[in-house]
This record gives structure tokens, sequence and C-alpha cells, in this order.
């Protein structure tokens, strides 16, 4: 089996959509159980090893067929930079194409916190920019960010743009402009329902552009989670 680059050719953007709405809503389950396991306060890789987990109990249960997986070890074609993939989904469609989508995740303080800005710039430099190099899904001409937000942090997401405008970044992070000269795009033109923007970004030769889709999947406010507890 070949890996389709770009995969929107042989797979329905409805059911891609549906692909992403499942992961959206797994989170809310753990996230706003009554009891929850997990919270803003575990790490990135533990929450993200929780959200597969219930992922791969979901999967019988709904109507995307495939398989997801935690840190899936990735390498450039050239033997070198080994990375992990935080969560990934893939899925055989019309028995001959092998598909795959990327979810990469960090996690990110609300703009006055005093840690915002130093987990803006992992999102950026450790995130998005691994993409950009070909670190992570070298053959998908899209994939995902996702920002586990704390409570305070509604917002936090688009909140990286104004760090992508900054510096060099635009020229690292290979940005391509859209209208009026902005670096994103919000509402994004694909999956709006649950990411808040997407960015474009060019990556040098043989690697295809991609297009990152970002997501914000925040954790409910103290105040919620202890009227979930009483």
């Amino acid at each position: 089996m070949t890996v389709v680059n770009p995969w929107s050719l042989v797979l329905p953007i409805s059911r891609a959509e549906q692909i992403v709405e499942t992961l959206v809503n797994a989170f809310r389950e753990i996230a706003d159980a009554p009891a929850p396991d997990v919270s803003f306060d575990d790490g990135e890789t533990a929450i993200s090893k929780r959200l597969t987990r219930h992922l791969q109990t979901l999967l019988p249960d709904t109507l995307v067929s495939g398989f997801w997986d935690f840190e899936v070890s990735t390498v450039k074609s050239d033997m070198s930079d080994s990375r992990r993939l935080d969560i990934t989904y893939g899925t055989v469609v019309q028995d001959t194409h092998n598909v795959r989508f990327i979810f990469e995740c960090k996690k990110l303080y609300g703009v006055t916190d005093t840690r915002a800005k130093q987990y803006r710039r992992r999102y950026l430099e450790e995130g998005v920019r691994r993409f950009v190099i070909g670190s992570y899904a070298p053959d998908q001409p899209v994939a995902f960010m996702i920002g586990y937000v704390d409570p305070k942090g509604v917002g936090a997401v688009k909140a990286t743009t104004a760090s992508m405008a900054q510096g060099n970044a635009v020229i690292e992070l290979g940005l391509r402009a859209y209208d009026k000269g902005r670096y994103h795009e919000a509402p994004p033109r694909q999956f709006a329902k649950h990411a808040v923007m997407e960015t474009h970004h060019l990556r040098s030769l043989p690697l295809r552009d991609i297009t990152l889709y970002h997501l914000e999947l925040g954790f409910p406010t103290e105040g919620k989670a202890k009227a979930r507890k009483r």
C-alpha cells in the first residue's frame, strides 16, 4: 500500500471531519467526566496517552473505522531526526490506500499567565516547525496541531498567531500569507466546526507544502470541576 498525497483525493471531507470530531468528542468525554482521571496539570504525554486509550475503546462503537495510536515513531527519509508522533489515526481507503491523520499536542496557558509566552514558543518550535522541516508528516499535505488549554486559556491557540508574525518566525515556519497579509485563516476553510484556524507552510523540496489545522481543547473551569464532584 502507498501513502496517498493528498489523502483528500481518496477520502471524502465528510469522513475526514468525522475523524476529527471523534477525537474532539472523546476529549470532552474524559475532560468533563464526573470524576476525571486526567487534568491540565498532567503532562502533555499523559493527556495524549489517556485520550488515545479512550479513542481506542470507542472505536468499535463509532462509524470511524481504522485505528488510533500513540507515540508512533517516525524518521526522515535519510534516517535522521527520529521523532515520536503524539496521536495518529490510520485507515485503509478503497482497499488500496493507507491514509494517516497526525495530531501533535502541546499545552498552552492563557495570555495573562506568566508561562504563556514560553509555551507558545514550544507550540511553534517543537510543534509547528517540526512539520515544516519534515520531522513530522513528511508525506502528508495536511496535519493537525492540538493546544491543550488551561481553564483560563480560551483563545490561547489563536494567540500564537502574534508570535508567528514576529522576527524571523515567518521565514522559519515557511508561512504563506493569506488575504490582507495575514499568516493564518480563521475560521479555516475546512474542519471549521472544531479547528480555530489554519496555517499553510512552504517546505523545502522534495517535501510538499503542508496545511496545519489548529484545534483548541480546553479543560473545564475549576468551578465546573468542583460541581461535577459533588
